[in-house]
């Protein structure tokens, strides 16, 4: 699910995703909940590493801007580099936010699990890769999006063990 947010791209820098980040990193306490999960690409997820977004945006900036220790690029001096980098920053932090949202979506949410909860986690089966879980979905996800995924809210059904010859049974709304 968290793949498939801000269009299927990484956060920090735009190429396909393919892995999801801890926005709070599990070394500062973070922990694994879709709103601390943010798609990412391997190398900016690996680039990150620890770092919150603040650092990893100014960890970022640093080389292209001030290229050499005590040396600025041009006439870069170190008001414009840190008005700069903030303005990465607040950029990126925004852009975090407006993806946890739809992450956090409940239609959306209730969409991916209506398709896809019966098959399990890609770990749960035995799998670790990213790119097969994005070949087996994405084509779902597509179709979804070209129809206007997720206007309406598709019926949930439940397993009904209690009645012969009666499998599935339509869940209420209001349950």
């Amino acid at each position: 699910m968290v793949l498939f947010a801000n269009g299927g791209c990484c956060v920090y820098c735009g190429r396909e995703s393919e892995t999801a980040d801890h926005v709070i990193p599990w070394a500062r306490q973070g922990y694994d909940g879709t709103d601390n999960m943010v798609p990412a690409c391997k190398s900016c997820n690996r680039f990150k590493s620890d770092r919150t977004p603040a650092e990893f945006v100014m960890a970022k900036s640093h080389p292209r801007l001030w290229p050499s220790p005590g040396k600025p690029s041009g006439s870069v001096s170190l008001r414009s580099f840190y008005e700069e980098a903030d303005k990465e920053c607040r950029r990126t932090l925004a852009l975090i936010d407006k993806v946890l949202a739809e992450i956090a979506d409940e239609t959306r949410q209730q969409w991916f699990l209506d398709h896809f909860v019966h098959l399990g986690t890609v770990q749960s089966r035995g799998l670790e890769s990213v790119d097969w879980t994005r070949a087996f979905f994405c084509s779902a996800v597509e179709r979804a999006c070209a129809a206007g995924w997720p206007k309406k809210k598709q019926p949930r059904y439940r397993i009904v063990r209690d009645q012969i010859g009666k499998v599935l049974e339509l869940i209420p709304d209001e349950e």
